[in-house]
């Protein structure tokens, strides 16, 4: 937490990320999903607090987005189960670069 800026973070977040109150509170950017152009993943972990049917529903909003749900991991994902993780993104980047290369 070194290299957090607690002012900017409690500005914007509030003291806890679990209730927001900063000035992030209202802001939604579910309407801006249907104009991403680029590939998504989107990885939850299977006990994620953020939860896999809420991703699943933002991924549903974002033309072509893929979801992948990290089983036996919660928020950090990376830290719970890494191989799950990596072999997640290292599939979705090979997949990306493919279809980019077979447009060319």
């Amino acid at each position: 937490m070194k290299t957090v800026n607690m002012t900017i973070y409690n500005y914007m977040e509030g003291p806890s990320e679990f209730t927001i109150t900063g000035t992030l509170k209202g802001y939604d950017a579910k309407p801006f999903l249907k104009n991403i152009k680029v590939p998504v993943l989107y990885t939850v972990g299977e006990f994620d607090e953020a939860n896999p049917v809420t991703v699943k529903k933002q991924a549903a909003m974002t033309p072509g987005a893929q979801v992948v749900v990290i089983p036996n991991a919660a928020h950090l994902t990376e830290w719970d189960n890494p191989t799950a993780m990596n072999q997640a993104v290292g599939t979705f980047l090979k997949d990306v670069d493919a279809k980019s290369k077979k447009k060319n």
